[in-house]
């Protein structure tokens, strides 16, 4: 293959030369070898990424994935809730000096989930005069039921789901797997007016049961 027609194969694959108003010699640019040079570089480069990317995506289990977010306007986001089934969540405890993750010690310390701002809460900081949600260590089989792939993290055990509802009408706790038991939400969003919050309070170990 001769270097006229290498460069004239450059010159049709040209994507960087700004295009002119009048034809050049055929072409809507002033197209170069030197410019499809640097097309084909630049797509490989985006070829590259974009495989780089897409391997986070379908190897989620060996590796933490890498995400972008995209954020707008929406008027009423409806309602998700804090299960597995609509929006699964845990927390847990993470050491970075060692790099992993630490146990949660129930004995010192609670967490318990609200349904309202914190700053409510804090005026009268009594816990019973709101529904709220005890957590415990996560139930790897009934915790993520929906989301079995999520188990294969090793520190899910040595993390905290939750485990009991409170009914601040009826005064009784309940088991996530007891007929009057229910889960947390978040609801319509920040902007509408009946928007309700979920708070979660890490505070030193009482007992509530």
């Amino acid at each position: 293959m001769s270097k006229k027609v290498v460069k004239n194969f450059l010159k049709k694959i040209d994507l960087v030369s700004p295009p002119i108003y009048l034809f050049y010699r055929g072409l809507p640019s002033h197209s170069s070898w030197l410019s499809g040079i640097l097309t084909i570089i630049g797509l490989a480069l985006l070829l590259f990424f974009c495989g780089f990317q897409l391997k986070y995506l379908f190897n989620r289990e060996s590796e933490i994935p890498i995400s972008t977010s995209f954020t707008y306007f929406i008027e009423d986001a409806g309602t998700l809730s804090l299960n597995s089934s609509s929006l699964f969540h845990f927390i847990s405890l993470e050491d970075f000096n060692d790099k992993g993750n630490e146990e949660f010690h129930f004995p010192y310390f609670n967490i318990i989930g609200l349904q309202d701002s914190f700053a409510k809460y804090e005026k009268d900081n009594n816990i019973y005069n709101y529904d709220h949600w005890l957590y415990g260590f996560c139930n790897s089989e009934s915790d993520i039921k929906g989301v079995e792939d999520i188990a294969t993290q090793k520190f899910l055990t040595k993390s905290a789901c939750i485990r009991k509802y409170y009914n601040s009408e009826t005064k009784s706790y309940h088991d996530t797997n007891a007929p009057e038991f229910k889960w947390p939400s978040l609801s319509h969003g920040i902007f509408h007016q009946e928007n309700k919050l979920y708070t979660i309070v890490i505070k030193s170990c009482e007992q509530y049961i």
